[in-house]
């Protein structure tokens, strides 16, 4: 996809520099090799092998290019390809949708004639820095226009705002009008914002855009929201690769989605082909920084109770595994409060908690009104929700029953009885062992 480049983030740069035109002319029929994508601290972001080509270049009497190109191998997928660009001295945009009034701004804020190296920056402080196929002589230095293409960056993230703040109280329209202004800059989170819309069926009023555009658009900005959802959509379809390129920078960048997504992979042995034997280690680290914090995430809090258990990739620890499911399950983590609930039950758990009927039910009850999906990090695995259910009120049952950790109460036996046959009646280790036992 494309990235947005505002003149006014590198206007300072430019002002104190003595500059030329660049003659665009020179960049027809020329290949240009992504060498690096440095974010605004100057820090390296992982990257794919990017090529820009410039095809044939017409300048008309003002001195304005049109330069056909095609831009390939984009980080998180897509090609731009046969696009025209209207260029003016430095500074190039690229009008893309036919349908919408969109348009998208490049500033090439420095050259090397050495290396042949051509620096492009974009409006949130990302460079790329390309080295070219052949000597083009485009001399030292660029005049910046002092007309700004595209609106104030605060402005920008405002509309943003609104849009994500519409959408979240379902006015659509609103939310629609709003998300749009914003990505036809490129905002990374509108166009976040318009791929959920998508998903969601509310853009066929509208247009008929495949939702998929807009993400991959803010993913190739490198936006963490929209590159974890690129990675796990590259996992549904078995592209481990690129899955693995695009979860990783989303959790490098603090997203705690993407660090549990990536943390469970690797433990499944899904990621084992790029980690080899620091696949543990990275997989705890990513885990244990999303579970940080009074904030931390339940879904994380729990795997850490998975790895302390185990030893994966830290030191193993009954004491540490046992606290980090409790704090999952009371911040509403339906397997914490399953496992808990199972392991308080079973006297043979493999946690090594004394058996308890009070906690035990406690945690089951929980857990079978939890309104949260079970199984959704697993693909929505019916078989495996059915089993979980039906263990859980198999348990319940045989507690009202006898009075277990609650009131004797046959009516609600008989009803969680009903409910077991419902969903299946498993075994308990049967369940134990998928939670901990071999991966496949």
């Amino acid at each position: 996809m494309k990235y947005i480049v505002s003149l006014l983030m590198v206007f300072v740069g430019l002002a104190n520099s003595i500059a030329q035109n660049i003659n665009w002319s020179q960049m027809a029929n020329t290949t240009w090799h992504l060498q690096g994508v440095y974010d605004s601290n100057g820090n390296i972001i992982q990257h794919s092998n990017e090529e820009l080509i410039f095809h044939d270049c017409k300048v008309n009497s003002e001195g304005i290019a049109s330069i056909n190109f095609t831009w390939d191998n984009l980080p998180m997928g897509g090609k731009i390809s046969g696009g025209q660009m209207n260029a003016r001295r430095n500074q190039f945009v690229i009008f893309d949708l036919p349908d919408e009034k969109s348009a998208e701004y490049f500033l090439i804020s420095d050259w090397d004639r050495v290396s042949q190296n051509m620096t492009i920056v974009d409006q949130w402080g990302l460079k790329r820095i390309f080295k070219c196929d052949k000597t083009i002589p485009l001399g030292a230095g660029f005049t910046a226009d002092p007309t700004p293409f595209i609106k104030d960056a605060d402005e920008i993230l405002k509309l943003t705002d609104k849009g994500w703040d519409f959408l979240e109280k379902g006015n659509n329209d609103q939310a629609y009008t709003n998300l749009l202004e914003a990505a036809r800059t490129g905002e990374p989170r509108a166009n976040v914002g318009l791929y959920y819309m998508g998903e969601n069926g509310l853009l066929k009023q509208y247009n008929d855009t495949d939702p998929t555009t807009f993400l991959y658009k803010a993913a190739n900005s490198y936006n963490a929201m929209a590159l974890a959802e690129v990675g796990i959509i590259h996992k549904r379809h078995a592209r481990w690769g690129k899955a693995f390129t695009a979860l990783r920078l989303s959790a490098s960048k603090g997203y705690r989605f993407a660090q549990i997504f990536l943390g469970r992979y690797i433990y499944w042995g899904l990621m084992n082909f790029y980690h080899g034997e620091t696949g543990p280690v990275e997989a705890a680290s990513m885990m244990q920084a999303a579970s940080e914090g009074e904030d931390g995430d339940p879904e994380a809090l729990f795997w850490m109770g998975v790895f302390y258990h185990e030893g994966y990739g830290v030191e193993k620890s009954s004491v540490r595994s046992l606290d980090c499911f409790r704090r999952s399950a009371e911040k509403g983590s339906c397997k914490a409060q399953y496992f808990l609930g199972n392991a308080y039950y079973d006297k043979s758990n493999k946690l090594g908690v004394d058996q308890d009927y009070t906690k035990a039910f406690k945690y089951l009850n929980d857990f079978v009104n939890n309104q949260n999906d079970f199984w959704k990090e697993y693909d929505n695995n019916d078989s495996e929700e059915r089993a979980a259910y039906g263990l859980a009120y198999r348990n319940l049952s045989a507690m009202y029953r006898f009075g277990r950790g609650c009131t004797a109460n046959s009516k609600k036996a008989e009803e969680m009885t009903r409910l077991a046959e419902q969903y299946g009646n498993p075994e308990a280790q049967n369940i134990h062992n998928w939670l901990f036992g071999p991966k496949n």
